[in-house]
């Protein structure tokens, strides 16, 4: 099949409900960003939109979900070890291109341009152990280093586990392994919060935010998920629907239990909630159509936008930061989006999609 005909059933054969999720989760992320570089926003807004990082989570289970579906649904032929150079290639020539753009542009363009060093190691950043330290520069690339080692071992552990009955139940065991890990971390740093005083927040966020095996219940349960989909997806509508209602409901009520750095053992199972709520909201919104091409299209549009976005908005903030525009905060936000997504627009047809086509 020709590559752009290839390109075009790819297109086409995308979920709503999928694209949906992904416009929940990347939105989230960019509100939390509006507060960092638009002035004047009130407080109250500011608090709801600083819980945004919770979109980070919905991306994991959907990346999991998204390559244990490719590990399942896809044969491309031969002994395993070819469906695992098959998988690496497609996931990579997916993600690779337009991260590494990124990088250079924060290593190389910002320093000429505005004289700011790159405050890092770019070794760290070409091997994805960046998340192992704390990042100050280009620091939305944790989320990328968990993401790209889960790629690298996944397929191999799939394959292992493949051809046995109890593959979907040994996934559910590394989403219990998550909180355990995060347990012996909390109590490694000697068990300090019982009296709910707040965790500072670098030590959250490189103990248990970053950290690759602090998210393992994230990405095992989307690929559970994957491996059980013939059956959740027969599921009646209604079951589903309730199912999205309850979703929803953990997901609200754990940012509103523990918000961000959370004191105490609430830091232990913070993201097992979440990850709980957006997997049952994963089910529930399965078979949801858009009844509207003006509804499909825009989410479909920053759906497959959604990786630039997630990318380039730090820098949006930091250009925003350094050349402030006087204005209404709704103004300056819808600038912020704006921009953000110009640059996810352009970054997608003139650097992923000639990567996807690598994969020939």
């Amino acid at each position: 099949m020709p590559k752009k005909e290839s390109l075009k059933r790819q297109a086409h054969e995308r979920e709503f409900s999928l694209d949906l999720l992904r416009c929940f989760a990347i939105f989230p992320v960019l509100l939390m960003h509006v507060a960092f570089c638009v002035p004047g926003l009130p407080p109250a807004l500011a608090r709801v939109f600083y819980e945004g990082w919770v979109g980070v989570d919905l991306f994991f289970v959907l990346s999991g979900y998204l390559i244990g579906s490719q590990l399942h649904g896809k044969k491309h032929g031969g002994a395993p070890g070819g469906e695992i150079g098959a998988f690496w290639r497609r996931r990579w020539t997916r993600t690779l291109p337009l991260y590494f753009v990124v990088l250079f542009v924060y290593v190389v363009v910002k320093p000429l341009l505005f004289h700011a060093p790159f405050m890092g190691e770019p070794w760290r950043f070409v091997f994805f152990v960046q998340n192992f330290h704390p990042i100050s520069d280009f620091a939305q690339s944790w989320s990328l280093c968990i993401e790209e080692q889960f790629y690298l071992f996944i397929p191999i552990l799939f394959f292992a586990l493949l051809r046995t009955r109890l593959s979907p139940w040994l996934w559910a065991g590394f989403w219990l392994l998550s909180p355990l890990l995060r347990f012996l971390q909390w109590r490694e740093l000697g068990l300090p919060f019982w009296n709910g005083g707040q965790m500072p927040v670098p030590d959250f966020d490189l103990r248990f935010r970053f950290h690759t095996l602090a998210h393992l219940d994230g990405l095992a349960a989307g690929v559970f998920l994957s491996s059980t989909r013939d059956h959740w997806r027969a599921w009646p509508r209604l079951r589903k629907r309730v199912l999205a209602f309850v979703g929803a409901i953990l997901v609200v009520g754990g940012v509103a239990w523990c918000s961000y750095a959370p004191a105490d053992l609430r830091a232990v199972f913070l993201f097992s909630i979440l990850s709980l709520g957006f997997a049952s909201l994963l089910i529930g919104l399965h078979g949801l159509e858009a009844s509207s091409i003006l509804i499909r299209l825009p989410v479909e549009k920053i759906a497959l936008w959604s990786y630039g976005a997630y990318l380039w908005n730090q820098l949006v903030v930091r250009l925003l930061v350094r050349f402030p525009v006087e204005a209404h905060w709704l103004l300056g936000a819808l600038l912020f989006l704006l921009l953000t997504h110009l640059i996810s627009f352009a970054t997608y047809h003139f650097v992923e999609k000639p990567g996807l086509r690598l994969r020939g």
